[in-house]
C-alpha cells in the first residue's frame, strides 16, 4: 500500500499528460491540471483541509452566493474541470469506478441497457458504461460535455441540460447513475423524483450516492445523510451498499423490497 501512495504522484502525472491528447487539451489546460496534480497529490490534498474546515461560517456565506449563474461558471472553470481530471487517476478513484461498474452489471443481469448518466463529468463512469447498452450523458457543463464526448465516442450521446430538469421521455431508460451530484443540489429529492420518472420497470435502478463527508463551497444541500435516506425512503425501496473505498452507494428504486 505504502508503495502504491509513493508511485501515485507519478501516475497521476503520467495519466494527465497520456489524456491531454485524448481530451484535445490546449498546453495551457495541460499545465493547469498538471499543476493541480502537484498541490492535491503532493501535497497531501485533502489531507490538507480547506481553510472552510476550521471556519465553517465561510462557506455558509459562500454557499448563500452560489447562484445558478455562477454555479455554472465554475463548472466550466479549469479550477473544478482540472479537478475531476486529478482524481480521475488517483488509487481511489479506479477502484470505486470499478466496483460501480460491477454492481451496474450485477443489477442489469445479461441484457443491454439503456443508460442515463446524469451529472457525467469527464466520462468517469460514462466511458465504461457503454460497453454494457446505449448511453446518453447529461451534465451542465459545456466542457465536461465536451471532454466526455472525448472519449466515450461510441453507444453515448450528451446532453446539456440540468439534473434537476431532464429533457428525455418518460421511461426511457433501464438504468441511471448520479454520482458526486446530489450533494451540489439545494434539493436532491427533486433530481430523484425526476431521474424515477425516466427509468421504466421495476428492473430498472438508479445508483446514486450522496456525499457530504467533506464540505465544499459547490455543496449546497442541507440535508443530513440520514435526512436524505429518510427522503427517498418515503416512496421509493432503497438499499445502501458500502465499498472499500468511497462513499456509500444508494440502489433506488420502484420495487416493494430492498434488494440483498
Amino acid at each position: 500500500m505504502r508503495f502504491k501512495l509513493l508511485l501515485e504522484p507519478i501516475h497521476v502525472i503520467l495519466g494527465i499528460l497520456k489524456y491531454s491528447k485524448t481530451f484535445d487539451f490546449s498546453l495551457g489546460e495541460t499545465m493547469v491540471s498538471l499543476g493541480r496534480s502537484l498541490f492535491c497529490v503532493w501535497l497531501g490534498f485533502p489531507a490538507l483541509a480547506p481553510i472552510y474546515v476550521f471556519f465553517p461560517s465561510l462557506l455558509e456565506d459562500y454557499k448563500e452566493k452560489f447562484t445558478v449563474e455562477n454555479l455554472m461558471s465554475f463548472y466550466n472553470s479549469p479550477f473544478y474541470w482540472s479537478h475531476l481530471v486529478v482524481h480521475e487517476f488517483s488509487e481511489a478513484k479506479r477502484e470505486y469506478v470499478k466496483h460501480i461498474i460491477e454492481l451496474i452489471m450485477k443489477l442489469g443481469g445479461t441484457r443491454r441497457l439503456r443508460i442515463l448518466d446524469v451529472g457525467s463529468g469527464i466520462g468517469s463512469y460514462t466511458v465504461h458504461l457503454s460497453r454494457l447498452g446505449e448511453v446518453t450523458y447529461l451534465d451542465i457543463s459545456r466542457k465536461s460535455l465536451h471532454l466526455t464526448k472525448q472519449r466515450s465516442k461510441v453507444n453515448a450521446s450528451g446532453i446539456l441540460a440540468s439534473a434537476e430538469f431532464l429533457p428525455v421521455a418518460d421511461a426511457s431508460f433501464d438504468m441511471a447513475i448520479c454520482l458526486d451530484i446530489l450533494e451540489h443540489i439545494a434539493e436532491p429529492r427533486g433530481v430523484i423524483d425526476a431521474i424515477m420518472t425516466v427509468l421504466g420497470s421495476e428492473d430498472s435502478y438508479l445508483v446514486a450516492n450522496y456525499d457530504i463527508s467533506c464540505p465544499e463551497r459547490d455543496h449546497i444541500g442541507r440535508l443530513t445523510r440520514t435526512e436524505f435516506e429518510a427522503s427517498i425512503a418515503q416512496e421509493f425501496c432503497i438499499s445502501e451498499f458500502i465499498f472499500e473505498v468511497g462513499s456509500p452507494v444508494y440502489v433506488i428504486s420502484k420495487r416493494s423490497k430492498h434488494l440483498g
